[in-house]
């Protein structure tokens, strides 16, 4: 009985239970003073009312704290187990066309990235954007370790209680997609990672990516240009790299990859990107990044979308210099106007800014 009770275990331990509790405490209370009188109707009141305030109390719906919404979570609230996250894009996956994710390819690195994680529980996949790297490492942890606890924290700020989630868990994958969103203060660290892999009994893994221009920001040669307190930052985070270990993914598929989609050819989506696949990868074609870089070099036609893309631009260059949080609308505004400006400024009849932003 007391496991029934416990906060956010069941799933009538929400508004339908509080309802229900209340509304039998009021029939209760009722029935006391319609069937009995004097003392005796009193003294079952009061010990109804007790029973009613404190159960109420334990079913009373309550707002989850930060930490716990940090945290993916299915609708119990509970974390989900690696197979019932049914949906790639709840992992990170980039959404393709269509309702339904398409059909996934399995790719050459796959039997490498499943024993690695069973020899040395750290796997990072890594791999120029659009490769396919999220939708490789979700179809991993779903088809061969299905039954472990999915842990995903959403911030950086949740790594701390994610890392604790897991260790409370007998089997759980750690899912850290974009890791380097997750490095830096307050994030992931080697410690955490070697107090995660040595609790007790069981087995945990940690499953991340990275793309090799992030990657590529920890090697030797950039320490020399870091001093002080960045280079000790730095460190600490190379320091979680090299926990790791490092699969690369390349964004052209090999001809048994492409062999292979051609058996889901009856897919609209993936027969298109195999007509693509001599230039491009098929999970980039998939996800629209052709259309996406041809959309943003045809915006700067005159009349068409040049202050969009010159806001574009200046986002872009903001993230090669090293900002990594999202561009705030005011700082675009500023820097887009000497990238519109180069361009013809006025001669492009831009379009008015809320209008580019749309």
């Amino acid at each position: 009985m007391p496991g029934l009770l416990r906060r956010g275990e069941q799933p009538w331990q929400g508004l339908a239970g509080f309802v229900a509790v209340v509304a039998a405490g009021c029939v209760a209370i009722a029935a006391a003073i319609t069937w009995l009188s004097g003392p005796w109707a009193a003294g079952v009141g009061a010990a109804v009312t007790a029973v009613y305030g404190l159960t109420a109390e334990l079913f009373r719906p309550r707002r989850r704290s930060r930490e716990e919404t940090d945290l993916l979570r299915d609708a119990r609230g509970r974390i989900p187990r690696a197979r019932q996250v049914t949906r790639p894009e709840a992992a990170g996956v980039r959404a393709a066309e269509g309702e339904a994710a398409p059909p996934y390819v399995p790719r050459d690195a796959e039997h490498e990235v499943v024993h690695q994680l069973q020899q040395t529980r750290f796997v990072l996949l890594v791999g120029e954007s659009a490769a396919g790297k999220s939708r490789l490492g979700y179809e991993v942890a779903r088809s061969r370790f299905g039954q472990y606890r999915f842990v995903v924290p959403r911030t950086r700020a949740a790594v701390p209680q994610a890392v604790a989630c897991a260790r409370s868990c007998r089997r759980a994958v750690v899912w850290l997609d974009d890791l380097e969103n997750y490095l830096g203060r307050d994030g992931i660290t080697a410690t955490m990672l070697r107090t995660l892999f040595d609790s007790g009994r069981g087995h945990r893994i940690v499953l991340g990516t990275m793309r090799v221009e992030e990657y590529r920001r920890f090697e030797a040669r950039e320490e020399s240009r870091l001093t002080g307190s960045d280079r000790d930052a730095w460190r600490t985070q190379r320091e979680v790299l090299q926990e790791a270990h490092v699969i690369r993914l390349p964004r052209r598929w090999s001809e048994h990859e492409c062999r292979r989609a051609a058996a889901h050819a009856d897919d609209a989506r993936i027969a298109a990107a195999l007509h693509a696949c001599d230039r491009f990868g098929i999970a980039e074609t998939i996800a629209a990044g052709p259309e996406l870089m041809a959309a943003w070099q045809n915006a700067w036609a005159p009349g068409t979308n040049p202050r969009a893309a010159s806001l574009v631009t200046a986002a872009v260059d903001c993230r090669r210099a090293g900002l990594r949080s999202a561009v705030p609308r005011d700082l675009l505004q500023l820097l887009h106007e000497p990238y519109l400006a180069e361009r013809g400024g006025s001669n492009l009849r831009p379009e008015t800014l809320n209008t580019a932003f749309r």
